[in-house]
């Protein structure tokens, strides 16, 4: 099994934040203090455009992230596009970061009766391990 990252084909610079498109299926997210509403948003399209047919990962690097405004926890829980999402795959994140993200995530299930399986690690290696894993199960499928 192979941790190493796929192929970048585009790095995007989001104000303070940079997404990096990964063939065949990841969005790396690095965050760097608070998301806006419109950082989202740019975000949100990127998962929605992305170059590939099939879900997406988005793996978060939260080691840096802020805050997100409640207009933009509003946004994700009623009009992000998840339909292309398998998962959110987050490292290094806070326990009150990881507390509002899961809270966040079970208000998209809630309000859509939907949403993307929602996972926590403290390593990028260790995320990058279940993507592998959770790959390799859904190709059984």
């Amino acid at each position: 099994m192979s941790l190493s990252p796929g192929h970048v084909i585009t790095v995007h610079e989001i104000g303070l934040h940079r997404a990096m498109v990964e063939l065949p299926d990841i969005l790396r997210v690095e965050y760097s203090g608070d998301v806006s509403l419109d950082e989202f948003k740019k975000l949100d399209s990127m998962v929605v455009d992305f170059p590939t047919p099939g879900l997406v990962y988005v793996l978060r690097d939260a080691r840096h992230g802020g805050q997100t405004s409640l207009e933009t926890r509003a946004y994700m829980a009623r009009a992000a596009r998840i339909d292309r999402l398998r998962a959110i795959v987050s490292f290094g994140t806070t326990f009150q970061a990881r507390t509002l993200v899961d809270m966040s995530g079970r208000a998209i299930r809630a309000l859509r009766q939907e949403g993307p399986k929602l996972v926590f690690f403290d390593t990028e290696d260790e995320a990058r391990g279940w993507i592998v894993q959770n790959r390799a199960q859904a190709q059984d499928l």
